[in-house]
């Protein structure tokens, strides 16, 4: 008798530990508030690590033609009113 739990114990184990790879972990939420624009309340935003870091890329890249427009703006005025 101990032989066949002994058997099937050791059987069981390594199916148990298949089926665990079978389902790897989630990743981990992150959550920030988010200030949406034009609104003076912040929104709940829950991402990845990696979602994050595409989003906060993203904003950075937004923010750097803004910027950037701003520069030839000041730096080419308008000459309409001299005509």
């Amino acid at each position: 008798m101990s032989r066949l739990l002994a058997f099937a114990i050791a059987t069981a184990l390594p199916i148990a530990a298949a089926a665990q790879d079978a389902n790897p972990p989630r990743p981990k939420k992150i959550c920030r508030t988010v200030m949406p624009t034009g609104s003076i309340l912040g929104q709940r935003v829950c991402m990845t690590k990696d979602e994050w870091a595409r989003f906060d890329q993203q904003n950075g890249e937004h923010t750097d033609q803004g910027l950037e427009g701003r520069r030839n703006r000041t730096l080419r005025p308008d000459r309409s009113d001299e005509m």
